[in-house]
């Protein structure tokens, strides 16, 4: 299903769709708001909106300071997530930061003239900050399944396998060996598949950073404090020897 992306404001709301394969962004429109206290026609041109593209998830802009401090514009994008959520009977709705989005978008735009820019600003910014969340997106976990991998364990049959992309954008294979969770956060020790029959193969601890999507997005822990503090919870399992 498709990612459906909003840069909401008081008077017009931008919007932009993935394609279907979740790699590129495209504008849509921009919705003029009548009425900057009401949503109700808003709502029901984006319920168009994701019947059309059989949206799956909805992105929302989250209109942080540059200083990384959240103000009116933040509350009132959280009221708007909620009413999206319950509209919409519980579909997933993610708050995304915009700064960097906006930045870029202002910069596309910089030889149009201020009345073009003004008509299309809206979509536009949808379209960056939408490429953002793709961007990243793939750049992380792609897909988790189970595979049965013989030889691996005598007393189980199925693994889960997690499929991650490394630096160069390679798809690499991944075995679950156990799970934690830390601090509200779920952790993953995870061993190369092609690793499982060498002794002296190192294990790695990727985290779940997002988890309001369809599927659970996840990133290798790379702070040593955090690996220290996981890694301890994994120590005691016999199944395997963890060495730091």
């Amino acid at each position: 299903m498709r990612t459906l992306a909003l840069d909401y404001g008081d008077k017009r709301i931008g919007v932009a769709v993935s394609d279907p394969l979740g790699i590129l962004a495209v504008g849509l429109e921009t919705i003029r708001r009548m009425d900057s206290g009401g949503l109700k026609k808003s709502l029901i041109r984006l319920r168009e909106l994701v019947k059309q593209y059989d949206v799956g998830e909805i992105l929302v802009g989250y209109p942080k300071n540059m200083n990384n401090t959240e103000g009116v514009r933040c509350e009132k994008t959280r009221a708007f997530k909620d009413r999206l959520e319950i509209y919409f009977n519980g579909m997933p709705v993610i708050l995304w930061d915009e700064r960097l989005s906006t930045v870029a978008a202002m910069r596309s735009m910089a030889s149009l003239s201020a009345e073009k820019r003004d008509r299309i600003v809206d979509r536009i910014a949808a379209v960056y900050i939408l490429q953002g969340y793709l961007d990243w997106k793939n750049m992380h976990k792609v897909v988790k399944e189970v595979n049965s991998l013989d030889g691996f364990d005598d007393d189980q049959n199925d693994y889960s396998i997690i499929t991650m992309l490394d630096e160069n954008g390679e798809s690499v294979d991944f075995v679950v060996l156990d799970e934690a969770s830390y601090n509200g956060t779920d952790y993953l020790l995870v061993l190369e598949e092609e690793s499982v029959d060498d002794d002296a193969a190192e294990a790695s601890i990727i985290k779940a950073v997002n988890t309001e999507g369809e599927d659970v997005i996840y990133e290798f822990v790379e702070d040593d404090e955090e690996f220290n503090a996981v890694a301890g919870l994994f120590q005691d399992n016999d199944d395997y020897e963890l060495e730091f």
